[in-house]
This record gives structure tokens, C-alpha cells and sequence, in this order.
């Protein structure tokens, strides 16, 4: 890829993995991370050009040092994917695994059973999980840290709107107005104040500028195609 803003894992590689957790009824999972995962392995083991890893690849990822046991957790279990696919069998759930907050605890997720699913921490940081395979929907964050959040998912959907386009793809224009990767372009990762008033201003900024934008064009008579050019711009 020829920026970081617009990096994204190869298609083929989101598409096996999104292909063999179907067929292994692994549902509500962030594909795209474990494509990220996915590359990393394959670059450091396996083949890139066939997207292929090799068996072994499990026993040296166990002997690996500098790994977090979740990091762990989770590489090993996206390299079975992969292997998985390779012989064309049924792929297992990923483990239980704790994470480590940012106050330096471990910590578990709640039950299942529960109502909202989530990693809390008894300094009162939390974070959700994705239920297909319990993955932390980020990082925990305090209880204010989380309001914000919420204010962000207001203004980004705002912006959306402005964009024309659906909250998915309205990550992309936003990576691109925040100048992040798109793959580490989520509010799940904010995990301050400042940083959430910081991002909530700049997409502010932009709601004022399209929207002077677009009362400019429709007072001036102009096409509507240049609206689109501001955007893309």
C-alpha cells in the first residue's frame, strides 16, 4: 500500500478467514483484525504469495518470547484458522483468555449469560467483547472515557451523513481526516479525554466545513459533483 491511512490486509486473505469461520459457525468477530493477525503470521512463518502456514507454525509460536499470554492466545488461534483451511476442516472457538487493563491488572470477561458481556476491572475500567469469540471490542477505559466514546459514535454518525455514506464506510473518510491507519481507526481505542475532545473537535471542524460547503453550492447554483470532490479532497 502506498500510505499507511489507506492500509488494508489483502482481500484474499479477509476473505479465507471470513470464509472458514463461516463454515465453522464462528459469527460476530472483527474479520479484519484477524486478517491483520493473519498477515503478520504468514509473513513471519508461511508464504505470502499462497497464504499458507506451515504446521510447525504452532509449536514456534509457543516458543516465542516477548508475547502477552493473550497475544498468544489469539495468534495460535488464528494460525489454526489458517491451517484449518489448509486441510479443509472445522475450526474450534477461540479460548478463554484474560487481558491486561491499563492500570496493569489482569482481568477476566464476565459470563456469557450476561446481559452486556464485557472485561471490568476493579478499577472501574471495562471494556465489551465481540460474542463470537469473546474479543475485547478495544481497550478498557473509564466510565467518563466511555460516555465520550459514545458522544464520538454521535458526531462520527453526523459526519456520515454529510459524507453520504454508511457508518462502515464512514471510517475510511475518517482514518483519512485523522490521518490513523484504517485499522486502528476505532473509538474502542480512545482511551482519555483529551484525546476523545481532540477527535470529536476535528470532526466538528469538518461538519462546519461541509456544511458552509454545501450552502455555498446550493446559493451559488453550483453542481453537485463538487461537494464530492470536497469530500474526496
Amino acid at each position: 500500500m502506498s500510505t499507511m491511512e489507506n492500509y488494508m490486509p489483502p482481500k484474499e486473505l479477509i476473505s479465507l478467514l471470513a470464509n472458514q469461520c463461516g463454515r465453522s459457525g464462528i459469527r460476530s468477530v472483527d474479520i479484519l483484525q484477524y486478517a491483520v493477525t493473519a498477515e503478520w503470521l504468514i509473513n513471519r512463518y508461511g508464504n505470502i504469495n499462497e497464504l499458507t502456514l506451515p504446521e510447525d507454525c504452532i509449536e514456534w509460536l509457543e516458543l516465542e518470547t516477548g508475547f502477552r499470554d493473550e497475544q498468544r492466545v489469539k495468534a495460535v488461534y488464528i494460525a489454526n484458522l489458517i491451517l484449518d483451511h489448509q486441510a479443509k476442516r472445522f475450526s474450534k472457538a477461540c479460548p478463554n483468555f484474560q487481558i491486561t487493563c491499563l492500570c496493569g491488572n489482569l482481568i477476566g470477561r464476565t459470563d456469557d449469560s450476561h446481559r452486556y458481556p464485557m472485561y471490568r476491572c476493579s478499577c472501574g475500567a471495562a471494556v465489551g467483547i465481540h460474542r463470537g469469540d469473546g474479543w475485547p471490542l478495544g481497550l478498557p477505559a473509564s466510565k467518563p472515557v466511555r460516555e465520550y466514546r459514545k458522544v464520538l459514535h454521535n458526531t462520527h454518525e453526523q459526519l456520515c451523513v454529510l459524507w453520504g455514506v454508511n457508518s462502515k464506510s464512514g471510517y475510511k473518510h475518517l482514518a483519512k481526516l485523522l490521518g490513523v491507519p484504517l485499522n486502528g481507526c476505532h473509538f474502542s481505542l480512545v482511551v482519555s479525554e483529551e484525546r476523545a475532545l481532540e477527535i470529536n473537535a476535528i470532526m466538528e471542524q469538518e461538519i462546519f466545513r461541509l456544511k458552509a460547503l454545501r450552502k455555498s453550492i446550493n446559493t451559488n447554483d453550483h453542481h453537485p459533483h463538487q461537494l464530492d470532490m470536497a469530500i474526496a479532497h
